[in-house]
């Protein structure tokens, strides 16, 4: 209680909604409730746990999970219903009265002295009354035993068993999905009877040399994020020995809350960034012992964090999530946590195109919220010769609630490569791109490049997925000036489809996309003096020109800037080596200090960089001065 902001007297504690105890304000500030335990359903896999005041208002609250189907069995002791901590550990009384809730799969033998519950045919789990618990009594998945009790008066240990050793082999590469095996080292005429991981049936070799290989068992999410329990059952004669033993499997990966279960996300699948920040993820580590960090591509996202939480922060431009060892000189190489991480706004689910058939072409568009199609609304539809067309309010409709609109394409001639959800003022909503959207890139050429390199940049494409990056960066130094332009600009060259400055500048987040498609990038001939003229045609003199270039393309990537600096001065008729360069970058320099907002050092690194091979003499001084 200490760590929530308490303030009244009391407060009432309700679980789903109904009041089950008074929290009262002690003398010393402590918050504490006279009542010991508080009932909950026996088949609730989480309950909703609110403090409210005396006047009904929320405080505080948290989902509470009663019962974790991926842990397998709860055992409850009667008749007051306490639930047994460790079911696969847990000492149980003989003769004593239980009720078992296991996964349905599970058969509580022998049944003549069990009896099954009924509970309808909607539930996940089977119900057991034990009314007196026996020696022989046992849990079996296809008349494999799983689970066996543990008595507090049980047999003694025979005396061979601490020759019985148990041991594994780890995997491969430590990667959710690989598997784990087990081996066992018997004594002299033992033998194994059954093998099995929570509730999970395990298969075993013929000893071989005394030894037994049991598995191979998958890492899965549900394995890799609980504490399983190895039961194992060793037979030597007439003495049985049962072997309960907590193992710690550790896997890499990222885990994805479902209700009450942990799904493995699949690394070859991509990632929703507007999803990865609303849903509950872990990110499991093989070695806890060392310092791991995210990345999206080069663009670090924080410290792994041991425990449930959201991904936020994602830029979705299709670059990889990994996880990667933090610090100088990493021993392990990066996992891959997500094949590319995409964005489709904050509206938009996703986009389906209806199959081809005897009725019309067909665009839905499944939303996240409901929303009622009006005149402030617009669909984008870029198609895959380069063409776009605008959709508006009145052409979309929704019969479902509003939680899916509809577009008929039968007009279109030809195939929708990507689409936009435009709200009031032409604000994103959404944007999803289909596998054709690189087709359209390429035949934007023929037509309209600014309109091209707009559309791939308000449609938050992925251009860094390694799928379509190369296509991206030839589309770029095909066209550099007019490529450049339009996504360094602050405004749209297509009317009514404004870009979202606030958005992008979040984590530089597209400017650091721009830096990845610009790597090892060097301006053809040519290719220097007409980027000149599309990035500075308001500038009046040459050194203001290039002033206003350097300022512009160091945003994104100052190396880049310097190759363009050098290759301009290269191809420049009216540089000559010596004085006339001195002079201009001199000039240069005076531009650049002029410009409040640019970073001394960044231009002075910039101007040196470039410098080579046209002035190999020249060094700037500290306050960026050029001398020979």
């Amino acid at each position: 209680m200490s760590s929530l902001e308490l303030s009244e007297p009391s407060y009432h504690l309700l679980l789903d909604g109904r009041k089950c105890a008074q929290i009262i304000r002690q003398p010393d500030g402590e918050y504490v409730t006279p009542v010991d335990d508080i009932p909950l359903e026996w088949d609730a896999t989480q309950s909703l746990a609110e403090l409210r005041d005396a006047n009904g208002m929320l405080a505080e609250s948290m989902v509470l999970t009663v019962r974790d189907p991926s842990s397998g069995m709860k055992i409850y002791q009667l008749p007051n219903g306490t639930a047994v901590d460790e079911p696969t550990k847990d000492a149980l009384r003989l003769g004593a009265p239980y009720v078992f809730v296991m996964p349905r799969r599970c058969v509580l033998r022998p049944q003549a002295q069990a009896q099954q519950v009924a509970v309808g045919a909607n539930t996940d789990v089977g119900v057991w009354h034990v009314p007196a618990l026996s020696t022989d009594m046992d849990v079996a998945v296809n008349d494999r035993v799983v689970w066996q009790p543990c008595l507090v008066d049980g047999p003694q240990q025979p005396a061979w068993a601490g020759q019985v050793h148990v041991g594994r082999a780890e995997p491969h590469d430590h990667c959710l999905g690989g598997q784990v095996t087990f081996t066992v080292r018997l004594p002299t005429g033992a033998y194994l009877r059954y093998a099995a991981i929570d509730l999970q049936p395990l298969d075993f070799s013929e000893p071989e040399f005394e030894r037994v290989q049991i598995g191979p068992l998958e890492l899965t999410a549900a394995i890799v994020s609980g504490r399983p329990t190895l039961l194992l059952c060793v037979q030597r004669e007439m003495d049985t020995l049962v072997i309960r033993e907590h193992v710690e499997l550790r896997a890499s990966g990222l885990v994805r809350r479902d209700g009450s279960t942990w799904t493995a996300v699949d690394p070859t699948d991509p990632l929703l960034a507007e999803a990865a920040a609303r849903e509950v993820y872990r990110v499991l580590v093989h070695d806890e012992s060392k310092q791991w960090c995210l990345r999206e591509g080069g663009t670090p996202i924080g410290r792994v964090v041991h425990r449930s939480t959201q991904l936020t922060g994602l830029n979705g431009y299709g670059a990889n999530l990994v996880m990667a060892q933090d610090g100088f000189n990493p021993i392990e190489e990066p996992r891959e946590l997500a094949q590319g991480v995409e964005s489709r706004g904050t509206q938009l689910r996703r986009a389906i195109l209806a199959e081809p058939g005897p009725g019309p072409a067909l665009l839905q568009l499944e939303l996240y919220h409901r929303l009622e199609p009006s005149g402030a609304h617009r669909c984008l539809c870029w198609l895959v010769d380069g063409r776009y067309r605008f959709y508006s309010g009145d052409e979309i409709v929704s019969d479902d609630g509003w939680h899916t609109w509809k577009i008929d394409l039968s007009e279109l001639d030809a195939e929708v490569a990507a689409v936009g959800l435009l709200g009031a003022a032409g604000t994103r909503l959404g944007g999803q791109g289909f596998t054709t959207w690189p087709q359209a890139l390429q035949n934007s050429t023929s037509c309209d490049v600014a309109s091209g390199a707009a559309l791939l940049r308000w449609l938050h494409l992925p251009v860094l997925d390694d799928r379509y990056r190369s296509v991206v960066r030839t589309f770029l130094r095909r066209h550099p000036a007019v490529v450049l332009q339009t996504w360094l600009a602050d405004e749209s060259p297509i009317p009514g489809l404004p870009f979202d400055l606030e958005e992008e500048a979040r984590n530089w987040a597209w400017h650091a996309a721009v830096r990845r498609l610009m790597w090892k990038w060097r301006p053809q001939p040519g290719q220097a003096q007409s980027i000149l003229q599309a990035l500075a045609r308001d500038a009046e003199t040459v050194p203001s020109q290039v002033a206003a270039v350097i300022s512009q393309l160091s945003e994104c990537d100052p190396l880049s800037t310097a190759r363009w600096f050098r290759s301009w001065l290269e191809e420049s008729p009216a540089i000559k080596i010596g004085d006339d360069a001195t002079e201009l970058i001199k000039a240069v320099c005076c531009e650049l200090f002029g410009m409040a907002a640019f970073d001394r050092q960044r231009m002075v690194a910039i101007v040196e960089a470039s410098l080579q091979p046209c002035c190999r003499e020249m060094r700037l001084s500290a306050d960026g001065e050029a001398f020979l």
